[in-house]
């Protein structure tokens, strides 16, 4: 397929299937899996698109896909580990093409998605909820437009922070940040002195919270590759530190990433034909001098998007894009090349015990046997209560997400019926039609209504079987109690006098 590919990502599911989605000049946007013998062969998911996308994966495996068709609506692919569904988002009204500059972000089990749309000549930043209908689109701010105009990263609190240069602001990078809690951006935070021409702003936050941003900055005939960081403590508003300047002879094409592995910084941009990487082992205060990867001698370089169903894994590693090459065997990363075989071998290696429901209960009679006697009621009405309200927050998500399903299949409908009028130049759908459309719907309509019902059951089922578990364990720990209730007694009765021993046997 050689150089008719373009923006290229791997999926990595918590199953251990990897996917690969990229750009093909002539098919549109396609995907291969890997095999244990290598990739497969690719398959077409949307022939009708432009190379605009971005794709990830959520806790569930369930796949996501952001692009625009040749119309410049946006559109929405979905992959339930089943089938692949389409929705329309935005339809464009001026049925024009261009660079939108799609992210997604997945933040509490929620996609958002941060996108470009230009309007009277202005390019707008918004921010969509794709999944929540009740939270409609949201302007973040004007901004100038360049070649990736904006960066996005999710601290540890589920804080969104969006870097761009405002058009408002005179063209200054900076950042706004979606507070979660509050479902609120902040006001612009501007991370320069004076506004200069800065392009592809690229930002990650590490295990402590700490924020890392690089940038492409102009300088005389040449761009200097620019690094700040954020650093954090509790209840601490601590500022930006002092720019660092990693290397001063960067393209204007150059585009750096960073990526966190362990305590290690690392900076990659891809310059000429080569791609060029610079290291800090202290957090950021000093960067290595810039170290030259060898030239795509086995493919050719291109930069991955990397999203993983595993959130933080167990080596530490925070990468969201990074360099490497691929061809028709194999796709390597640089840094991070053994990267995804040791995401295998560590869920082989480490894999996680599981103790049946209620074992704290079990393990907390047995430390206290001597000074305790459990009350059957109150442990058993504290585990119900706590058991109620787990299942209670699962089923209020599971059930929200049938809704919202639910909605867009109304939709769709909706659009299907209006395209089938408009490209009949009919007035009304005739009976055999509608009828048809209806018991398609009655169907969609029955099959949830199902899956809810097994949802409820699946929880009564839990629940009932917790229950049973917790009676089964007191039971045990009272039946332990008798002998030893027992031999105390007995025991006791050995220590008394002759006349109390008496007294007792009279009684």
């Amino acid at each position: 397929m050689g150089n008719a590919i373009t923006n290229r990502h791997i999926l990595n599911q918590s199953s251990g299937q990897k996917w690969h989605f990229f750009y093909h000049a002539k098919d549109g946007i396609c995907f291969e899996k890997k095999l244990e013998t290598g990739w497969d062969e690719y398959q077409i998911l949307f022939k009708n698109s432009m190379n605009d996308f971005d794709v990830t994966v959520d806790h569930r495996d369930y796949i996501h896909l952001v692009c625009q068709d040749k119309t410049g609506s946006i559109i929405y692919l979905t992959y339930n580990n089943r089938q692949w569904q389409k929705y329309v988002i935005l339809k464009s009204k001026s049925a024009k093409a261009y660079r939108k500059n799609f992210k997604m972000l997945l933040v509490n089990q929620w996609i958002n998605l941060i996108y470009t749309i230009e309007y009277k000549e202005k390019t707008l930043l918004v921010h969509h909820v794709l999944d929540n209908r009740d939270v409609p689109p949201n302007v973040i701010d004007y901004i100038n437009d360049t070649q990736r105009s904006f960066c996005a990263a999710v601290d540890n609190s589920s804080n969104m922070h969006i870097f761009y240069q405002s058009d408002a602001q005179s063209g200054r990078l900076g950042y706004k940040t979606y507070i979660w809690s509050k479902k609120t951006w902040s006001h612009f935070t501007s991370v320069q002195e004076q506004s200069t021409d800065i392009r592809s702003p690229y930002a990650i936050v590490d295990k402590q919270d700490n924020i890392h941003l690089t940038y492409l900055k102009k300088a005389a005939d040449s761009y200097h590759i620019i690094y700040k960081r954020k650093p954090y403590r509790p209840s601490e508003n601590l500022s930006w530190d002092k720019e660092i300047t990693v290397h001063t002879r960067a393209n204007k094409s150059s585009i750096p990433v960073m990526l966190a592995t362990g305590e290690n910084l690392w900076l990659l941009w891809h310059q000429n034909i080569s791609v060029y990487s610079s290291f800090s082992q202290n957090n950021g205060t000093t960067w290595s001098s810039p170290t030259q990867f060898m030239a795509g001698r086995y493919g050719d370089i291109d930069l991955f998007g990397y999203r993983s169903a595993v959130e933080r894994d167990n080596t530490h590693t925070i990468c969201n894009r990074c360099y490497g090459y691929g061809n028709n065997h194999n796709i390597v990363l640089y840094v991070l090349s053994n990267y995804l075989q040791q995401l295998d071998q560590e869920k082989a290696e480490h894999k996680p015990q599981y103790k049946a429901e209620g074992h704290e209960i079990e393990e907390f009679a047995k430390e206290n046997i001597s000074s305790f006697i459990p009350s059957s009621t109150a442990v058993k009405s504290y585990a119900q209560k706590a058991s109620k309200e787990e299942s209670k927050l699962s089923a209020d998500i599971e059930v929200k997400k049938l809704q919202i399903t639910v909605n867009m299949l109304k939709e769709e409908l909706s659009q299907l019926k209006k395209k089938f009028l408009e490209n009949n130049r009919i007035t009304e759908i005739d009976e055999e039609l509608t009828n048809y459309i209806d018991q398609k719907c009655n169907i969609i309509m029955k099959n949830l209504r199902q899956q809810n019902e097994l949802l409820s059951d699946k929880i009564a089922q839990l629940e009932q079987k917790q229950t049973d578990l917790l009676n089964t364990k007191i039971d045990a720990v009272s039946g332990e109690m008798e002998p030893l209730k027992k031999n105390a007694a007995g025991a006791h009765a050995e220590n008394l006098p002759p006349e109390a021993k008496n007294e007792e046997e009279a009684k």
